[in-house]
């Protein structure tokens, strides 16, 4: 839920065989309901591959 007035927007992109990058104003919100804040919080990657040793974020383990 967004509690404040900034309208969250996000472009979602799927990469084959790599990350899903987020670009855009959002929030990303960990499964006990924490907000993460993450280094470039206008352009993330995230693991798709489940092999990520900083997940929910890409870190090129996807190359191996």
């Amino acid at each position: 839920m967004n509690t404040n007035n900034t309208k969250k927007t996000a472009e979602v992109t799927i990469i084959r065989n790599g990350p899903i990058k987020v670009t855009g104003n959002f929030t990303i919100t960990d499964i006990d309901n924490c907000i993460l804040k993450p280094n470039n919080p206008e352009e993330i990657y995230l693991c798709a591959c489940g092999r990520s040793q900083n997940k929910p974020y890409c870190d090129g383990s996807h190359k191996k």
